[in-house]
């Protein structure tokens, strides 16, 4: 019985663990981290126009207005920490890691990666 017990013991301590690390995440990004000019450096999938060129800038504002090659829109932080951008009839998704912002393309399968200038 009490072999049983540790058991059952210690398997409910194991899955508080798991559901613990699953919650760990980088934190959101604080719109001071997001804001000024960022410098496109890589194309990962990309399905868009403009081949696999690089070089080209986005530029976030304070007013929550953003910059882009195809057109000027709106961007915010979502409850879930990840950047969200409108521009027209475009919802795009960012995240900001080791200094670096990623934008997944609407497709959800091209991705452009930026450094902050």
């Amino acid at each position: 019985m009490r072999r049983h017990k540790n058991t059952i013991v210690g398997l409910i301590l194991i899955a508080f663990i798991g559901i613990s690390l699953l919650a760990c995440g980088p934190p959101p990004p604080k719109s001071e981290e997001v804001e000024g000019k960022w410098l496109a450096i890589k194309k990962e999938n990309y399905t868009y126009g403009g081949g696999q060129q690089v070089g080209f800038t986005v530029e976030f504002f304070k007013d929550k207005s953003v910059s882009m090659p195809v057109g000027k829109g709106t961007w915010n932080i979502t409850d879930k920490g990840q950047i969200k951008i409108e521009i027209a009839s475009l919802t795009m998704f960012g995240s900001i890691e080791e200094k670096l912002l990623t934008i997944t393309m609407p497709d959800k399968k091209g991705k452009v990666i930026f450094k902050k200038q």
